[in-house]
């Protein structure tokens, strides 16, 4: 599977960017998933609607933010809707949006992307690795059988009731 992850895009310079490229680097590397933070996409400061479907339309298939979600106070009403921007996992209890998605990928397979904020120099928020763990299939489930090889990698339920699927399909 080829995963792209485009770290930290910062206002209208690195929108411009990755919208003008996205769609030819998806095409080149034959890309199945893309994974975007925007947590400073608009001037450095937080992630607009406008923004955000802007991005997936160019192809991103999730969106992540970090401690900069809320610095555009219209994200606390949107991200409800908007199914493919996740907020960090370990976020308090209540707070709007989703910590992890799972998501329907261009080859039919499904990626599990859980967003976790660290801790130092940063606010304080619950731990990343528990509040991770315990969104993880494996916390839910017992694990399925799986070669006897350390490198084998377990597939994700077909169905999970916990995230929403999410075709990639445009």
């Amino acid at each position: 599977m080829r995963i792209l992850f485009i770290g930290d895009i910062v206002g209208r310079s690195g929108r411009s960017s990755v919208m003008e490229r996205l769609p030819g680097l998806m095409q080149a590397w034959r890309l199945d998933f893309v994974v975007i933070n925007g947590e400073n996409a608009a001037g450095g400061f937080g992630i607009t609607e406008t923004i955000y479907q802007d991005l997936v339309g160019a192809g991103a298939d999730a969106i992540t933010l970090g401690n900069h979600a809320w610095d555009q106070k219209e994200a606390l009403v949107f991200i409800a809707r908007a199914p493919r921007l996740i907020r960090p996992v370990n976020y308090p209890k209540g707070t709007p949006g989703r910590g992890a998605a799972l998501i329907d990928t261009r080859n039919g397979a499904r990626v599990l992307v859980i967003n976790a904020m660290g801790r130092i120099f940063m606010d304080p928020l619950d731990d990343p690795f528990a509040a991770s763990s315990a969104r993880s299939p494996r916390a839910r489930s017992k694990p399925t059988p799986t070669p006897s090889s350390s490198t084998s990698m377990r597939r994700l339920p077909a169905k999970s009731r916990r995230w929403g699927t999410f075709s990639t399909a445009r």
